[in-house]
């Protein structure tokens, strides 16, 4: 076992993710690039839990909130606490579907209460994808960089439908 080098988070040989901060572990070098993008990841989804969750904010605030926050602190209080019970990475059974203006994938992911319970990052070629339920976590990797029109939880199943390009 060893540590994630982004979050500190005890990872398993194997693993090509750490399921805390979703950090590549396969990644080599970490250059300036890499580091700046992920600081915005970081700051996006923190507005996104503040705004979920009713609150005001300034983007000021939550910049400098992210720019003092220590080197192991996860998207937010809530996700890091469930990275925290993870016991078991699961790679959730998946169906595509392509309609005419759309694609849609679903997973199955029983045990996966609400919308906050998902993380759906979008990376420059890929698009990670977390759902955390009791002590698992789904988690899927797509090969692909189509933007998101929308998701939501049915049932056990969660329906992501993404916009084609062209």
């Amino acid at each position: 076992m060893r540590g994630c080098a982004r979050c500190d988070h005890v990872v398993k040989k194997g693993w090509q993710y750490c399921p805390r901060c979703g950090f590549s572990l396969e990644r080599k070098d970490f250059d300036m690039f890499s580091l700046m993008r992920n600081k915005f990841k970081k700051i996006d989804h923190l507005i996104e839990n503040e705004l979920e969750q009713g609150n005001l904010l300034q983007v000021e605030d939550v910049i400098e909130q992210e720019l003092e926050l220590p080197r192991n602190h996860a998207t937010s209080q809530r996700s890091r606490k469930m990275a925290e019970k993870i016991t078991k990475i699961v790679d959730p059974v998946t169906r595509v579907r392509r309609l005419t203006k759309s694609i849609v994938y679903t997973l199955k992911v029983p045990g996966v209460k609400s919308r906050k319970d998902i993380q759906i990052d979008t990376l420059e070629k890929t698009i990670e994808i977390k759902a955390y339920a009791n002590h698992l976590l789904y988690f899927k990797v797509l090969q692909m960089s189509l933007p998101v029109k929308r998701y939501m939880l049915q049932g056990n199943e969660l329906v992501i439908e993404f916009k084609p390009i062209g």
